[in-house]
């Protein structure tokens, strides 16, 4: 109970992200959400800028690409997506057959989060 308790107060800091915009000519993106029900949608990766926008206590956060592979980040927290992606049938997306979502702070536990998710590009 007590491993279930430091869990729930882990995932308390990364929050459910509400819907993003994504116009036309945004060029393409990569939506996450937790594989748990229910899921909750969590990430946003904006391929064209670089960048991944989550909520971080209670914050709308958007972090830089870092130049490792998958890693994003800045002095306060890291994030690591490993995903691999397979065709949508009929749908001109892809969607994330198997990915985890790695969020590091300094001085603090890692938090891993088995993420699906849909590429789309606009």
């Amino acid at each position: 109970m007590l491993a279930l308790a430091a869990l729930l107060a882990a995932t308390a800091d990364l929050a459910e992200l509400p819907p993003q915009p994504f116009p036309p000519g945004s060029g393409c993106a990569i939506v996450l959400w937790t594989r748990g029900e229910p899921p909750r949608r969590i990430a946003m990766l904006a391929e064209a800028r670089q960048t991944l926008r989550l909520v971080l206590d209670g914050r709308e956060t958007e972090l830089p690409r870092l130049p490792e592979p998958g890693a994003y980040g800045s002095a306060a927290v890291r994030v690591t997506l490993d995903i691999s992606l397979e065709p949508a049938p009929g749908l001109p997306a892809a969607n994330v057959a198997s990915g985890v979502l790695r969020l590091e702070r300094p001085g603090a536990d890692e938090l891993a989060i088995a993420v699906a998710g849909l590429r789309a590009c606009r």
